[in-house]
């Protein structure tokens, strides 16, 4: 009985504390304490950046909708290299117990080539763990030109102090790279 109603009030006061995540709660930079359940050191270039609402990226899809965009920019581990991925704030949210996730899946269309169309799948879900540290799993997937990229991770991240605007341009110049090249 004693273990039973222990168990309740365990489950009870872990209900209280989940709550409503929103996407601007996780906008900021982190460190990624690990990356696929591999722990890794932190570093100048372990810097991470979720939600550059300042700077939105524009898709329109094929039926003429425009879709805002938001960068996740999620360091993976690999010697010099940035795991990018995104998510769509006009994809399907939903908040379920503090596990915030984000689904979309359309044909989109690239705003610089009209001719150029993609089939994307993002999903992208963000949970809070405690203090400055979430947890956040990506999952891409596109088609094009006959091909198919598929990227995936699972990061939990630890929220630190923005670089300044030359040190995170250093980092990220290239801006968000897609697996193939597109002909402007």
């Amino acid at each position: 009985m004693f273990r039973v109603c222990t168990l309740s009030f365990i489950l009870t006061m872990f209900g209280m504390q989940a709550h409503a995540l929103e996407w601007r709660e996780i906008a900021g930079c982190y460190q990624t304490v690990a990356y696929n359940n591999t722990y890794l050191e932190n570093s100048y270039r372990n810097y991470s950046v979720i939600n550059l609402s300042e700077n939105p990226l524009f898709f329109i899809s094929v039926d003429e909708e425009e879709y805002v965009v938001h960068t996740a920019v999620l360091y993976k581990g690999d010697s010099n290299y940035h795991y990018q991925d995104i998510y769509f704030e006009d994809g399907s949210n939903s908040n379920n117990r503090g596990l915030l996730k984000n689904d979309f899946k359309s044909y989109v269309r690239y705003r610089f080539s009209p001719d150029k169309v993609i089939k994307l799948t993002s999903q992208f879900s963000a949970r809070h763990v405690d203090g400055n540290t979430y947890e956040v799993i990506s999952f891409k997937n596109i088609e094009f030109a006959g091909e198919t990229f598929l990227e995936s991770g699972r990061f939990v991240l630890e929220k630190v102090d923005c670089y300044d605007d030359i040190e995170t341009e250093e980092l990220f110049s290239r801006g968000i790279e897609l697996p193939f090249e597109l002909e402007l």
